[in-house]
């Protein structure tokens, strides 16, 4: 496993402490504090934890999780500029030029209504 698909094993494996075997729980506590103070022990924290199958498939997929957590942002990123910076016509008028019906817009994204009179869909005002 790379470093990054490592990402913190530590900080993983806090969350097992008190759920592993007397002995692999207390050396697990030692490779948590030397990680705390600074030390890179991921690679002594995966071996550790892969002595046992259920705890090896744990991290396995605790690291799976975190690849995906750190990957989301980039894969769904906003639309560029600000939508709410352009507004909606505030009416709907009647493409017949002799003809002076018109509404207001209630909902931006509704479809545009009839005119009464030409009983042609109106446009928005420009």
């Amino acid at each position: 496993m790379s470093k990054q698909e490592i990402g913190s094993i530590a900080q993983i494996a806090r969350e097992l402490v008190t759920h592993l075997p007397k002995a692999m729980d207390e050396e697990l506590k030692q490779l948590i504090a030397r990680a705390e103070a600074g030390q890179d022990i991921n690679v002594e924290i995966v071996e550790l934890l892969s002595q046992y199958e259920n705890t090896r498939y744990w991290l396995k997929e605790q690291i799976k999780l975190q690849a995906m957590e750190m990957s989301e942002p980039s894969r769904y990123a906003p639309l560029a500029g600000n939508p709410k910076l352009i507004l909606p016509s505030l009416k709907w008028i009647c493409p017949e030029s002799s003809c002076d019906q018109w509404m207001f817009i209630v909902q931006a994204s509704g479809d545009p209504p009839n005119c009464e009179k030409h009983k042609v869909r109106m446009v928005r005002a420009k």
